[in-house]
Formats: C-alpha cells, sequence, structure tokens
C-alpha cells in the first residue's frame, strides 16, 4: 500500500484514473470476504438461517418504514 500513498494528492497512479483504482480495490475487498464466508455458510445453515433471514427481513422493513 506504500507505493500508493502519493495517490492521496490527486496524481493517478501509472496514469490510471483514481475512480478505476479505488473500484478494483473494492472488488478486492468484496472477494476478500467472500472468501472468508464461505466456510461459514454450513456453519450459518446450521444455525437457523431462515430464522436469520427473516429477522433480517423485518429490521429492513422496520428500517424502510
Amino acid at each position: 500500500m506504500r507505493r500508493w500513498s502519493h495517490d492521496a494528492r490527486g496524481q493517478a497512479p501509472a496514469g490510471r484514473p483514481r475512480r478505476i483504482g479505488s473500484l478494483v480495490r473494492l472488488l478486492r475487498f468484496l472477494v476478500t470476504v467472500g472468501w472468508l464466508t464461505v466456510p461459514l455458510l454450513p456453519l450459518f445453515a446450521l444455525t437457523g438461517f431462515g430464522r436469520m433471514v427473516s429477522g433480517a427481513r423485518a429490521l429492513l422493513r422496520a428500517w424502510s418504514s
């Protein structure tokens, strides 16, 4: 990450727009999070995934109203 420190001053590294760089970083983060959650999926299924989903739906409903 030390290489990208000059990015904060508004200069795009290697002629690439800053937005694309942050998009790539976000995608990499999402992929990492996805790989971390894959081993937990059976655990979620065992601990009542349906209950969790219904709870999330109720939260969403309460938040949107």
